[in-house]
């Protein structure tokens, strides 16, 4: 069963792991969404659809052609995501009246853990660097038929309509759960509601007010980037659409020995997501500790159907 760390906060009674998840998913909006699988080795591999099978309508008699969906066997090796924090003993001891200074370095820690695995679920390239997973814009090229352009594939990108969102979000076969984009990108859709007379779609969800666009929530990335080059312009930026839905759409992968395990009444034994916080200890060096934020997590994508983008976003 895949669960998102949000869900997984709640279902926790673990004070310090509810702590380390909300702190992670309140700096990454993406993983306010993302459901993670847990997987038993470093690695997992499934197969991913590459086309359906299709069927046609016979007369008697007609000789019936096979056609069967075609899969890829796709591996998805974890990598490790790690930052380590030293707090300098005194400042502990003599400055933690007001603020604890381990807990403040430490969540820091886990801010930049979950920036970084935002990053890479953005713009993750495992041939430009093998320490890395493959991300969104690697998953979403020409020759995966999941890449439109803006105003219908304007050679060097244009400013979007909300048509073009409309033709996003039809290019993913199946459910529709999160919409990925920039803050300028944001703003111009909400510019393009304001001019036709109404007003963005908004719920009050994790404590806040989270914009929706018919009915699908919203995420903001700035690791998308808004200076991205097609062709002669230089100023792009790109939008995803992605269905979250298991054996279809995109989840997060972390080992199950690296999760928190939770025995529920009602649906037995749950493998909570997230980073983990381990104490190093006392270095022998300096009058310091350090503590280590590590995660073991990577992605997987069952049918590249299951996501899209929109890319040449200009303002």
């Amino acid at each position: 069963m895949a669960i998102s760390l949000t869900e997984s906060a709640k279902l926790s009674t673990n004070q310090v792991y509810q702590g380390v998840v909300q702190t992670a998913y309140t700096y990454s909006q993406v993983l306010r969404w993302l459901k993670f699988e847990a997987i038993a080795g470093n690695a997992y591999q499934y197969a991913r659809e590459n086309a359906a099978s299709t069927a046609t309508v016979y007369d008697p008699g007609d000789i019936i052609a096979e056609s069967t969906t075609t899969f890829t066997q796709v591996v998805s090796p974890l990598k490790r995501i790690i930052g380590d924090a030293e707090i300098d003993d005194f400042a502990q001891q003599t400055r933690s009246d007001q603020m604890d200074q381990t807990a403040a370095q430490v969540a820091l820690k886990i801010r930049a853990v979950a920036e970084k695995f935002e990053g890479l679920f953005i713009g993750g390239d495992s041939v430009l660097d093998a320490k890395q997973f493959d991300g969104l814009r690697v998953l979403c090229t020409a020759g995966n038929a999941n890449r439109i352009g803006c105003n219908n594939d304007a050679a060097a990108g244009a400013t979007p309509t909300l048509d073009d969102i409309d033709r996003l979000i039809d290019q993913v076969k199946g459910p529709v759960d999160l919409l990925i984009m920039t803050q300028r990108s944001k703003r111009k859709l909400k510019a393009l509601f304001r001019a036709s007379g109404a007003s963005m779609e908004t719920h009050q969800q994790f404590g806040m007010p989270i914009d929706y666009y018919a009915g699908v929530p919203i995420a903001v990335s700035n690791f998308i980037g808004d200076a991205l080059t097609k062709s002669t312009s230089t100023d792009c930026s790109e939008i995803y659409a992605l269905s979250l839905a298991e054996g279809f759409g995109v989840v997060g992968l972390q080992n199950e020995r690296t999760m928190q395990a939770v025995e529920r009444p009602d649906s037995g034994r749950l493998m909570l997501p997230g980073p983990q916080v381990v104490s190093i200890g006392a270095m022998e060096s300096k009058d310091a500790s350090k503590w280590r934020v590590r995660w073991y997590a990577a992605v997987a994508a069952y049918s590249l159907r299951g996501l899209a983008c929109l890319d040449g976003v200009r303002p």
